[in-house]
């Protein structure tokens, strides 16, 4: 979305932007040398990417002359990353829109660059300029539209093209402080006392939406807002207008404490298919003293059968292997979610990143050594926590939304959690979670209903089917006497 976002902006002020995923490249350095030639290459850089990010940006200065930036939550959180990495020329602290805008302006004009805000540079002796933040921006209908084209020689990805154009950002930034989450760190950073939400105009929402079905003909719409639901009276103007003038169906996430009875009638009259919220954990004291989500069972429970009452399907967030976490407290993150009965419990497990209030508790009392190296390149593979019985919680993250969708199977899967076959736990776990979301990016009712209604031998079926179908595409296949 950042890229997309900054993209435009670029645009909207004359200069030229691409995008390369390096992944769907068979040479990105070539790609980049000998056909896209940039000026700049800005990075937009999380804490789990930094390592392979810095590495890259090594190997294309060894063979390109360009201007490099790094932006992003990580440099924004850790800006010492520019006093660690030689290689970077800036980092980019907080929203970037102006600063990337000034700072191409100016090498374009062969300006200084050295004291442009939100920016810490490198000068050619070596040492940092570090210089102030410009104000957030506060009017977001002010912003361009978000550049999806940009994506354009990429769309032959299926992936890609159902997932990014039906993407849209109502606001920027959340009023609340979990203690997992960096959102309240962004407003101290600026100055700011409570945390803010800067949300758009209606009209400018639905503006951009007509605009993307027109040049992608998107069959759904996807919120990715944090807190899309506040505040009541934004929601209320936007089902109106939304069913009117739009139609489609859309999904949103919110806190289980926004949705009232008044809430989910508008969300299910206007076309709302799908809400994700989050519990993260079962456990009252995990939930509310470590976590600080502040949200009570009944506010949990309540959501939940206002969401089935008004028939929309739904997604509840957990987050499994917290600090003081336990086989005994995750029993009770399953029964909270099998009361829910949501359409998919989705789980990750916590990783301590730096300068996190989470992480900070976690090192107090023992349960990280502090060594951010352990953290892996994802949310759902490990922890680098030191926690009772953590072999056996990780496992049975795997093995999570089956456990809360079916009660029978739990006995099964606490004998399967004591053998080592991570490798197989893994693989069974990314199958089912993407088998859902094919449901929810589709915005398919049918497939929804069936996944909802389905026995576990029908998952089970599903998993056989799968196996088998990976080992057929990994055996060699004899044609005209070769092997291929």
């Amino acid at each position: 979305m950042a890229v997309m976002m900054l993209s435009s902006f670029l645009k909207n002020k004359g200069h030229e932007t691409d995008v390369i995923i390096i992944e769907s490249e068979s040479d990105y350095i070539a790609k980049i040398k000998n056909d896209l030639k940039p000026d700049v290459i800005g990075f937009s850089s999380a804490t789990v990417d930094i390592k392979k990010l810095v590495k890259i940006n090594r190997a294309l200065k060894a063979e390109c002359r360009f201007f490099s930036v790094f932006g992003g939550p990580h440099p924004t959180f850790f800006p010492e990353l520019i006093e660690e990495e030689p290689s970077i020329d800036a980092i980019c602290v907080g929203e970037g829109e102006g600063a990337m805008a000034e700072l191409l302006s100016r090498l374009q004009n062969g300006e200084p660059v050295g004291d442009i805000q939100n920016l810490h540079l490198r000068q050619k002796d070596g040492t940092i300029v570090r210089n102030s933040l410009r104000p957030l921006v506060e009017n977001l209908d002010s912003m361009p539209f978000m550049d999806k084209h940009i994506y354009d020689r990429y769309y032959h990805h299926k992936y890609l093209l159902e997932n990014v154009p039906i993407r849209f950002l109502a606001s920027r930034g959340c009023p609340f402080k979990c203690t997992y989450c960096f959102n309240h760190k962004f407003f101290e950073l600026y100055g700011i006392k409570g945390n803010q939400i800067r949300k758009r105009s209606v009209d400018s929402l639905i503006a951009e939406i007509k605009v993307m079905v027109e040049d992608f003909n998107i069959p759904m719409v996807s919120f990715v807002d944090d807190l899309f639901c506040i505040p009541r009276e934004w929601v209320k103007e936007f089902a109106e207008k939304y069913k009117d003038e739009i139609g489609l169906p859309y999904s949103v996430n919110t806190r289980p404490n926004t949705i009232n009875e008044e809430v989910a009638f508008q969300l299910a009259s206007s076309g709302c298919y799908y809400v994700t919220f989050s519990i993260e954990s079962g456990d009252e004291y995990l939930r509310n003293s470590v976590l600080k989500r502040n949200i009570g069972e009944k506010e949990i429970l309540n959501a939940a059968n206002l969401l089935h009452k008004y028939k929309i399907n739904f997604c509840t967030g957990n987050m499994l292997g917290v600090p003081g976490e336990s086989l005994d407290t995750i029993k009770a993150t399953v029964d909270i979610n099998r009361r829910c009965a949501p359409h998919y419990a989705w789980a990750s497990l916590f990783q301590p990143f730096p300068r996190l209030e989470l992480t900070k508790y976690a090192m107090d009392r023992g349960y990280f050594d502090g060594n951010f190296d352990l953290i892996g390149d994802d949310q759902f593979t490990d922890s680098p926590l030191r926690l009772i019985d953590k072999k056996k919680i990780v496992r049975f993250h795997k093995f999570f939304a089956v456990v809360v969708k079916y009660p029978r199977f739990e006995k099964f899967v606490m004998l399967l959690i004591n053998l080592p076959l991570d490798g197989l736990y893994n693989w069974m776990f990314k199958k089912y979670k993407i088998r859902l979301n094919k449901a929810l990016v589709t915005a398919s009712w049918d497939a929804m209903d069936r996944q909802c209604k389905e026995s576990f031998l029908s998952v089970l079926g599903f998993y056989l089917k799968d196996i088998f179908s990976d080992i057929g595409q990994r055996i060699p296949k004899i044609k005209n006497g070769k092997v291929s």
